[in-house]
Order: C-alpha cells, then sequence, then structure tokens
C-alpha cells in the first residue's frame, strides 16, 4: 500500500516536467525542425509523457469527484508528510515558476466547475508554455500526432460528462448502432480505466440513430451545415490581434499559421485560446466531436443520410439493364456497407409492393487492412487496385464508395482506369483532409507548378479525372445529410461527390 502511494505521488510529480523536457528534447533530436516522425517522438519519451499526463488527469479528476469531502485518514497524512519531507523541494526543482493567473475568460468558470478540466490545466499548460511566451508554443505547433492528443483531452475533459450524460439516457438508446463503442469508452472514463480500443464492437441489427435524435443527444441545434472555413478561424485572427501579430498561410496549403514574435507574452490566454492558436481547432466544438474522437468515427451515419444515399444508389442500378455492384473501398468495420444493404433491402420491398421493378445492387465492402480497425461487418481483405480487378467483371455498372480517403492520396486513378462507371467520395473536399487536393479533387490552388511542363503539356490545367472523361456532380442534397469528425457550430466540412462517365 505504501509502495502504491509512492508510486502515486511520484508519478504526480513527473508528469508534467517529463513532457515538457521531451518535447524540448523533440526539437533538439530534430535539428530544430518539427515533422511528423514518430521514431524522434518515442526517443524524446513524449508518448509515455502523454500517457503518463493522461492517465494523471483523470486520477486527479475522479479524485475530486469522489473524495471533495472526506477527511484524510491518518494514514493519508503520513504520507504526504514524509512526501513533503523528503521529496518536494526537489520536485518544485524539477517544475517552472507558477504562471501568473490568466485574465478571466469565458472558459475561466468551466475549469472551476469541471474537475478533469481543472487538472488538465495543471498538468498540460506548464508543459505547454513553461516560459508563458509564443516562443514556447513553436516547440510543438507542427507536431501533428502531439497536437492532435493535445485537442483530443483538451475535448474529452470539457465535454466528457455531456457525452456520458447523453449515452446514458435511455431515449437516445439508438444511438447505439453507431457508437457501442463510444458508449464503452466514456464509461471506463468515469471510472477512471483506460478507454477500449475504439476499433473492437459488436455486430448491431439496428438501424442508424436520426439526425435529431444526433442534434439533440449533443446539442446541435444551432450548428450551421454550411461550409465556412473563414469562420472556422476567426476565433484564431481574433487571439492574433490580440497579441499583436498576423496570420498567414503556410505555403502550398489553406493552412494558417500565427506569426507572432517568440517572446510574446501568452499568460492572459486560456488553455482553450493556446490550443486554438496551435490548431487544435476546439473553440467551436461540442460533445459530438468528443464521440467521434472516442469512436474513432470519421462521418457519423445518420438513418436519413443512410436512406437518401441507398435511394440514389437503387435508382442509379435500375438505370442500366444489367447487374450493378456498389463497391466501398477503404470500407474499415464495413459499418456504411452494412446500413446500406438493410436500406436498399426496405425500399426495394416498398418498391416492389407498389408494382415497381427494382434491381438492387450488390454491396460490397473491401479495406486493405493497413490501419488494423476490425470489421464489425463483412469486409473483404483487398486493397484498391485487388478490389477493382475482382468485382469489376461482374457487373454491367461498377459504382465505387470512398468514404474519407486517406489525406495526401489519391485512389481515384486507379478506380478510373480499373473501370468504375461512377465514383461517389464522401469527406472533406477540395481542401481538406480526404484525398490529393489536385489529383483527387481537380483544386487548381493546390497543382504543383512547372514551367518547362506547362509548354509541352496544355493538359496540365485540367484535372485528372476530366481527361478519362468523367464529369465532377456535388451531391447538394446529400451533402446537407451530413455530419463528420471536424464539423462545428461555425463550418460543416464533410461533402458527397459524383464523378461518373
Amino acid at each position: 500500500m505504501i509502495l502504491t502511494t509512492l508510486i502515486t505521488k511520484v508519478n504526480k510529480h513527473l508528469a508534467t516536467p517529463l513532457l515538457r523536457s521531451g518535447l524540448t528534447l523533440r526539437v533538439s533530436l530534430g535539428g530544430g525542425v518539427i515533422r511528423p516522425n514518430p521514431y524522434l517522438d518515442y526517443l524524446s519519451l513524449v508518448p509515455w509523457a502523454q500517457r503518463l499526463v493522461s492517465f494523471e488527469v483523470r486520477s486527479a479528476a475522479q479524485q475530486i469527484r469522489t473524495e471533495q469531502d472526506r477527511e484524510p485518514t491518518a494514514f493519508d497524512k503520513f504520507v504526504d508528510v514524509a512526501w513533503d519531507r523528503l521529496f518536494e523541494n526537489a520536485s518544485r526543482a524539477m517544475s517552472p515558476p507558477p504562471p501568473p493567473s490568466p485574465s478571466p475568460s469565458p472558459s475561466s468558470q468551466a475549469h472551476v466547475d469541471n474537475p478533469q478540466l481543472q487538472a488538465l490545466q495543471t498538468y498540460l499548460r506548464p508543459a505547454l508554455v513553461p516560459n508563458e511566451q509564443w516562443g514556447d508554443v513553436v516547440r510543438w505547433y507542427f507536431n501533428t500526432r502531439f497536437v492532435k492528443w493535445a485537442r483530443m483531452e483538451y475535448l474529452a475533459a470539457k465535454y466528457g460528462d455531456d457525452v456520458r450524460m447523453a449515452l446514458s439516457m435511455p431515449k437516445y438508446g439508438d444511438l447505439s448502432s453507431v457508437l457501442p463503442m463510444a458508449a464503452a469508452a466514456a464509461t471506463n472514463s468515469s471510472n477512471n480505466a483506460a478507454p477500449k480500443d475504439a476499433s473492437i464492437s459488436i455486430s448491431s441489427p439496428l438501424p442508424p440513430p436520426s439526425a435529431s435524435t444526433l442534434i439533440k443527444a449533443f446539442n446541435m441545434k444551432h450548428w450551421t451545415k454550411e461550409k465556412n472555413s473563414d469562420a472556422v478561424s476567426d476565433r484564431m485572427r481574433e487571439i492574433v490581434s490580440n497579441l499583436g501579430g498576423r496570420v498567414v498561410p503556410i505555403p502550398g496549403s489553406v493552412v494558417l499559421f500565427p506569426d507572432i514574435k517568440p517572446d510574446t507574452d501568452v499568460s492572459s490566454l486560456s488553455l482553450e485560446d493556446i490550443l486554438e492558436l496551435a490548431g487544435g481547432h476546439v473553440s467551436s466544438c461540442g460533445p459530438f466531436n468528443v464521440v467521434c474522437e472516442e469512436a474513432g468515427l470519421y462521418e457519423f451515419w445518420t438513418r436519413e443520410y443512410i436512406d437518401a444515399l441507398a435511394t440514389y444508389l437503387l435508382d442509379r442500378a435500375n438505370a442500366v439493364d444489367g447487374d450493378t455492384v456498389v463497391l466501398d473501398v477503404g470500407a474499415g468495420d464495413g459499418m456504411l456497407a452494412h446500413f446500406l444493404r438493410n436500406s436498399m433491402a426496405v425500399r426495394s420491398s416498398s418498391r416492389g409492393k407498389a408494382g415497381s421493378a427494382s434491381r438492387t445492387p450488390t454491396i460490397v465492402a473491401t479495406d486493405d487492412g493497413s490501419w488494423r480497425i476490425r470489421p464489425r461487418f463483412d469486409v473483404e481483405t483487398l486493397d484498391v487496385r485487388e478490389a477493382m480487378s475482382k468485382h469489376r467483371d461482374e457487373c454491367q455498372q461498377l459504382i465505387v464508395l470512398c468514404s474519407w480517403m486517406p489525406m495526401g492520396v489519391d485512389w481515384t486513378a486507379h478506380m478510373r482506369t480499373g473501370g468504375a462507371d461512377e465514383i461517389i467520395l464522401i469527406g472533406e473536399c477540395d481542401d481538406g483532409n480526404c484525398g490529393d487536393n489536385w489529383a483527387t479533387w481537380g483544386n487548381p490552388e493546390f497543382r504543383e507548378e512547372d514551367a518547362e511542363d506547362e509548354l509541352q503539356d496544355n493538359n496540365l490545367h485540367v484535372p485528372s479525372y476530366e481527361i478519362d472523361g468523367y464529369k465532377r456532380n456535388d451531391l447538394v442534397d446529400l451533402s446537407r445529410l451530413q455530419f463528420s469528425r471536424f464539423d462545428s457550430s461555425v463550418s460543416s466540412n464533410s461533402k458527397s461527390v459524383s464523378f461518373r462517365k
């Protein structure tokens, strides 16, 4: 018991200094250049420090919740006195002086009312900005893996209680068809346990939840359904302006970077503001974003979207005389294909009863397994080329679905050369996180310039899909029904786009 208590004390005082030192060492190991590199992360012990901070934040929050009014035992007092005498001075020497109290902000009261957010502020802020200067942030700004973790920790701390409450309410029970893993994660979090692997779940015969259930459960009534990139960056611009800096785009992208002097004082900023400046995009989020992160979802399927997409695919199948195969590539757990099969079966039956002949397409889910997502439903282990090769000759019409193609890669070239009659892409388009913004979507702002090549080939200005004889059609009615991981109250990011011969 004494050993366990002492280990807890050591971990409590080690977490923040270890993370702070690890972030500094990470910069040194990279030669001053910060790029995603998991090997350098592990060499600098950053992942270990992150896990330690996560554990201590949850432990501290749980202790505040359950022992706020409990009088410490004689043994607790003995350990505290022994710790103070033997180790407290050394611990204080390892830690930087406490930062000045920031000016009151909208999130100040939230810290007081929310034990987990209060604990996160205590453990994380001294590691992120030990000197309370912008130069501290620059140490980890471009470490996308770390920023992603910090974002999730903050959102989970701020909205975790809201998520647990929503998932525990019987009237929102149909969320479990999409979110059994999120419910488990929320339960584990409340019990101070590590979240289970978000990819592990059980098959569910239930239909996806309705949009109204989703909106009510996670308080999204006033969230916009339009994409507004400027609104997403408004808060960043406001903070940067208050610090006397400016916001500039990173060359070759639409990502904005705060141009701020390294010695600028950031002690007046809240933890939320610091993460917002670092590209965490936390200021306009809510419980819904936590659910998507915890469950590993990029697109949240709703009954309305699935039924609308199923109707669209049925209409396409009945526009030709032969069989149609709908091939879902990069299908992950197979949830989209499963929901579409069920919805199509209902709609085909309804059309038959109404006296209309209806051909139902065959739905096939495939995935190469590289992301190690455990299937919940039937998924063939095939990459894009293998899937196209296997199923192209099985039908007269081949429609390829792809939800949230990995960022920076383009699978559509394989789809087109493999004989797809139509390609439907779901996710962020043109300037987002899905596919290649030029090769996939044809956004000329992301085309690599080469003057010599331009003189030799006039087709360089023409999108690849047009060269291959495909026409783009944004499926606006479908897009309005979508909910995705990076949506916020000010912008809806995911779209459905068709490329048809």
